[in-house]
């Protein structure tokens, strides 16, 4: 099956990551230590790789296989991930030989994560049983394992004193990093498949904890347990995977829709190619682009079309609530600042890639479907842009790329597709898009587009 061959080829896809990552620090002084590199989940790294880039090594885990909603680890010039047959792996940076080799006692379904010189990461034995170990970076060497009555299928996340994370059975737990005992528990009111993000403690001195669960609510505690607020229930069938994106005093988070997957991948390209058609041409500004795709109504961006969008889309979300896929919440308080007109991509009818985000810019992009930009290949009837949310308005502003084999905005080089998942990450200020073994992106700056594998 598609979803099945997808997982099985995640060999590949972390062999050519590992690669990558592992030329980006070849010193050891640049790290992936977590879920999306930082526990406000980020996706950014400072560093920056020109490419073109080679292949340096690879290895391949099919015959464990490993969870597509994974990522390498990299800390301390090693490269670490966990398989469905229970092992965790530190592979060398240098070469991806393996360092050391640790058997958990269950599948191990999402990323570890790093701090101090200790690996932390959580298995799966069932609903009844479920462990969170510690080890030695360095070597492997178990330091504490805790036990809990339902499996894990999340990545921990941890402040370097305590590690924090959700099981199967909808309790929350949090957990003293240097002990491995209990610190508190929090009931939630269903399985938790979506990892937890830190935010750093705002003005009454305590940090935030987020996490969702599958009741479809988010969760926000105080790092001591204590609960600040939770959403109301979401829209869509589950929140797994991809943890929340701390951003700009908000928590976004993405469902995946109730609605058959093509129904709700070809929604949104309906929809704005409806709005584009309803708008009068203006023959000073507006430029079509024919012949392009057969069911794609694709115009040159202008800021009048592109408000158009914004608000039409943000009117067809707020009228039809079950279609929405991307919800905002203030982490103070958990209301809502605004509907971001932002429509369901892709994923294989899982959760959408989450956004990321420039820390210092404050800057956050997202793949979105539009008629003023694609970067779409292989499945080109869908268009699919790559978008910056504004934080005060929530809404979009495309991000076109310049003008080169083929005509501006559309694709020319940039890794995506419309139907599966691509993810999305920075390195400074170039956009990264890496689908299976390809890996390309935009600079930021200049507009252009590069092919930086495959």
């Amino acid at each position: 099956m598609r979803y099945s061959h997808r997982i099985a080829e995640m060999a590949a896809v972390l062999a050519l990551g590992l690669s990558i990552r592992a030329r980006c620090q070849p010193d050891g002084s640049d790290t992936w230590p977590t879920l999306h590199r930082d526990n406000v989940r980020s996706g950014h790294t400072s560093q920056r790789l020109a490419g073109p880039l080679e292949r340096k090594w690879f290895r391949s885990f099919v015959e464990e296989m490993i969870g597509p909603r994974c990522e390498a680890i990299i800390a301390d010039g090693l490269c670490f991930v966990g398989t469905y047959s229970g092992n965790l792996y530190a592979l060398d940076c240098r070469d991806g030989s393996t360092a050391w080799r640790f058997a958990a006692d269950g599948p191990i379904g999402h990323s570890p994560c790093y701090a101090e010189g200790k690996i932390f990461f959580a298995a799966d034995s069932g609903f009844e049983h479920g462990s969170v170990y510690c080890l030695s970076a360095k070597d492997g060497k178990p330091a504490w394992r805790y036990t809990a009555a339902a499996g894990f299928w999340t990545s921990p996340a941890t402040d370097g004193e305590r590690i924090y994370l959700g099981d199967r059975s909808g309790v929350f737990h949090c957990i003293d990093a240097a002990t491995g005992k209990a610190a508190w528990t929090f009931r939630a009111g269903a399985m938790i498949l979506k990892p937890a993000s830190i935010a750093a403690a705002p003005a009454d001195g305590d940090a935030r904890i987020v996490f969702a669960a599958e009741d479809m609510h988010v969760y926000c505690l105080t790092a001591t347990g204590r609960l600040v607020w939770k959403s109301p229930k979401l829209a869509g069938l589950s929140l797994r995977d991809a943890a929340p994106t701390l951003w700009a005093g908000k928590v976004v988070v993405r469902t995946n829709p109730p609605r058959p997957f093509h129904m709700s991948l070809h929604e949104g390209l309906r929809l704005v190619c409806g709005i584009q058609r309803a708008l009068p041409l203006d023959p000073d500004e507006d430029k079509v682009f024919p012949g392009i795709t057969t069911n794609q109504y694709f115009l040159r961006r202008t800021d009048r079309r592109e408000r158009a969008e914004n608000e039409g889309v943000r009117r067809y979300l707020a009228e039809n609530p079950q279609s929405r896929t991307w919800f905002t919440f203030g982490l103070d308080d958990g209301r809502e600042p605004w509907i971001a007109p932002v429509m369901y991509t892709a994923g294989l009818h899982n959760p959408p890639s989450p956004p990321c985000f420039h820390p210092t810019t404050g800057d956050l992009y997202t793949f979105h479907p539009t008629a003023l930009g694609v970067y779409c290949d292989g499945v080109s009837q869908v268009g699919v842009g790559i978008g910056k949310v504004d934080p005060k308005t929530g809404y979009v502003t495309n991000i076109s790329h310049a003008e080169g084999d083929r005509v501006p905005g559309y694709y020319a080089g940039m890794t995506m597709i419309a139907d599966e998942t691509s993810a999305l990450s920075l390195m400074d200020q170039f956009l990264v898009s890496t689908h299976q073994g390809a890996v390309g992106g935009v600079d930021l700056v200049t507009r252009k587009l590069r092919t930086l594998h495959g």
